[in-house]
């Protein structure tokens, strides 16, 4: 599968009409736009809607955003001294489907980024990194801050455990991130195996 094929090939085609489009009706300033460069097409949906498949025909209308990480090889790395660059230019794993007009919902095309958004150094008292439910406040927010994608909440606390400070949406949001964050770690560490050394 080459995403950045299917990707550059859904943005060659998106029309300027559909940029207004998320502009004008869905309200994401001209510079989210430009930032994360969505782009319309039909999929279908799989793993519980986790995931989604391009679909020539019949499939639901979205916008697919790609997933830039500072690291291909570490993708729960979140912190760069340039967030917005890493968004718009760093390499990216996957991409995220979503709609404007459906609420926390998003389904990846790979399920290999755990997050989108990419914050500052986490150390000198950093200010509060805003996590997002919705790929859309993300947009609406010029692409400041984080989204969770990924749905295991091990993974999810990994992610929120190198944060120093996480602005929530709201008080059931902060007990949801908090419940992932108390997790032990995953996979539990493994106990050695002990022996005794035999006498020569």
């Amino acid at each position: 599968m080459n995403i950045v094929a299917e990707y550059l090939s859904l943005m060659r085609r998106m029309p300027l009409a559909a940029a207004e489009e998320l502009h004008t009706r869905f309200g994401f300033s001209w510079r989210a736009i430009a930032t994360a460069v969505p782009a319309p097409m039909m999929v279908t949906f799989a793993d519980k809607g986790r995931l989604y498949e391009p679909a020539a025909a019949h499939g639901f209308p979205v916008w697919v955003s790609p997933v830039a990480v500072v690291d291909p090889e570490r993708p729960e790395e979140i912190e760069a001294t340039d967030p917005l660059d890493v968004v718009q230019t760093g390499p990216f794993v996957d991409l995220v489907a979503f709609h404007p007009g459906y609420r926390n919902r998003f389904a990846r095309r790979t399920g290999l980024a755990p997050v989108l958004g990419c914050i500052p150094p986490q150390y000198c008292d950093p200010d509060p990194v805003p996590v997002r439910r919705d790929v859309t406040d993300w947009l609406r927010a010029e692409c400041d801050g984080l989204v969770i994608l990924t749905h295991e909440p091990h993974e999810t606390g990994r992610l929120l455990r190198r944060i120093a400070a996480i602005e929530a949406e709201d008080p059931a949001h902060v007990a949801a991130l908090r419940a992932c964050v108390m997790l032990p770690p995953y996979p539990p560490p493994s106990p050695p195996i002990f022996s005794v050394r035999r006498a020569a």
